[in-house]
Order: C-alpha cells, then sequence, then structure tokens
C-alpha cells in the first residue's frame, strides 16, 4: 500500500512527465526526469471492506442531501464537546434531529424525507455530514436495521458506513432535553 501522502506528492510532481517506478521490498522509488521520490510502503493487508459494509439492511429513507447538511451545521452551533452527538428520530416522511447541551441549551429541526421507519439513533453529527458531504448527490440513501446496526449511506457512486452510538440510559437526551425546556419556561 502506498500512503496517502505519497501520492499527493506524486499528484504534485508528475504532470506530464514519464515516470520510472521501482518497488523493493518495503520501498517504493519514484524518477520523474531527475526529481526523485523515495517512500515506504505500508506493510499490512488492506482492510477487508466487505466485512464492514452491512448487507442485510431491511428499511431504507431518502434524504435530500442538502437540506440535511444545513440541519447538521445549524446543531453544531449548539453542541459541546461534553456531548457531541444528535438525536435522530425518523417516522413517517420525517426526520427530527435534536441535541442539547448544557452549555448552550436544545436545538430541534425536521426535514422531509422520503419513506420512514420509528426509529431513533445517536449518532457523531461530523461523521453524517463528512458522508453526505462525500456523496456528491442530491438525495442519499440511509439504510439501516431497526437495532443499533450500522447505518449505509448510498448513492450511485459512493457508500458510506455510520455506526450509531450507544446510550447508557435509554432516553437520556430526551430527559435533559424535556428538563431543560420546562426550566427556561418557568
Amino acid at each position: 500500500i502506498i500512503p496517502s501522502f505519497t501520492v499527493g506528492c506524486i499528484l504534485k510532481l508528475a504532470g506530464n512527465v514519464d515516470i520510472k517506478i521501482i518497488v523493493a521490498e518495503n520501498k517504493i522509488f519514484f524518477d520523474f526526469n531527475g526529481t526523485a521520490l523515495v517512500s515506504n510502503l505500508i506493510d499490512e493487508k488492506y482492510i477487508n471492506w466487505k466485512r464492514i459494509v452491512p448487507i442485510d439492511l431491511k428499511h431504507s429513507i431518502s434524504i435530500p442531501v442538502k437540506e440535511m447538511i444545513q440541519v447538521l451545521k445549524r446543531v453544531a452551533y449548539v453542541l459541546s464537546e461534553k456531548a457531541y452527538f444528535i438525536i435522530m428520530k425518523i417516522s413517517e416522511n420525517q426526520i427530527e434531529v435534536s441535541a442539547y447541551s448544557s452549555d448552550f441549551g436544545f436545538f430541534d429541526d425536521c426535514i422531509e424525507i422520503s419513506g420512514g421507519i420509528d426509529k431513533e439513533i445517536k449518532v457523531n453529527p461530523n461523521y453524517l455530514l463528512d458522508a453526505l458531504q462525500a456523496s456528491g448527490s442530491e438525495v442519499v440513501e440511509m439504510q439501516m436495521n431497526k437495532d443499533y446496526s450500522p447505518l449505509k449511506l448510498v448513492t450511485t457512486r459512493h457508500t458510506s458506513v455510520i455506526m450509531p452510538m450507544r446510550d447508557k440510559e435509554k432516553n437520556e437526551i430526551s430527559n435533559c432535553s424535556e428538563d431543560a425546556i420546562k426550566d427556561t419556561t418557568s
């Protein structure tokens, strides 16, 4: 495996130049008409990604990427380092995104989707945001089961896997959020 930094250097140096490549036991040598680049090779087996990407997911929803990205960027203002997660409550044709931080308060927003399942998922919003931005699509299909199995985001040219976070206590964020709302209204 060639390190990504080395690949970046190759792309910068290559241009329209012929490249001579020599591979040794644990090194790779590139010659760009007199400019040399030597790099160590990664001596590990590449991960078997087919074992990681779930295949038997029974439920699917279609999420508008642009709207979801906007919601995730707004919720980032509420999150703190102590509680950096969101709760997505998925129901028929809607996702409700909520978060609570004792430092910054409560956030709640909804977007329309196609499809639905009654499910509540706790995720790191940065992972979801990265996957949506990398999708390069207007709509992403989120596949899932009812349990805490991985979420799979699929477009015609991209697939991402996101692991949901587990609660120590079920509805931990809901209780905090309801208490915070009661405290601010009294």
